[in-house]
């Protein structure tokens, strides 16, 4: 009977052990992956190829750090490099991330499109033109209007 007992109790250890090293450790690792991308480190993946839901989990957080680094960060480089032909189509319709970027985008052309207007019309001798505050987003446009300054309007020229 003790034997039957002593059997049993090794039998639920060796149970426990195998559901830490089942459930446990992707866990652990899943943990640590989603702290590495919480501080921007979004080269790390899980790489999981279970097919169960920790499996499923991991696929997806891949997955979501993959659209990170790829549409996010990539879209971000893209326009640090002054490129803004470029288009992100919406996931769905509760994306609130694509439509950002596509703002982001929209604004800084509208910006490039203002100062190319003002660079031509400054080449051709038409210091009197000057920016127009509603071709231009929050800030720029508030320092648009700042910089018409009465020194600055034209009829002060």
């Amino acid at each position: 009977m003790m034997a039957l007992v002593a059997l049993g109790m090794v039998m639920a250890m060796l149970f426990g052990f195998g559901l830490t090293a089942v459930v446990s450790t992707p866990l652990s690792r899943s943990v640590k992956v989603i702290e590495e991308l919480g501080r921007g480190h979004l080269g790390h993946r899980l790489n999981l190829s279970r097919k169960d839901e920790i499996g499923i989990l991991a696929q997806t957080m891949d997955g979501f750090a993959d659209d990170l680094q790829n549409r996010v960060v990539g879209s971000f480089q893209r326009i640090a490099e002054g490129d803004l032909a470029f288009t992100l189509q919406p996931k769905d319709a509760q994306d609130e991330i694509t439509p950002a970027l596509q703002k982001t985008v929209a604004s800084l052309q509208s910006l490039v499109e203002e100062t190319e207007r003002l660079s031509q019309a400054a080449v051709e001798g038409e210091l009197t033109t000057r920016a127009d505050a509603s071709k231009l987003p929050g800030i720029m446009a508030r320092s648009c209007r700042e910089s018409t300054t009465p020194w600055m309007r034209s009829s002060d020229l």
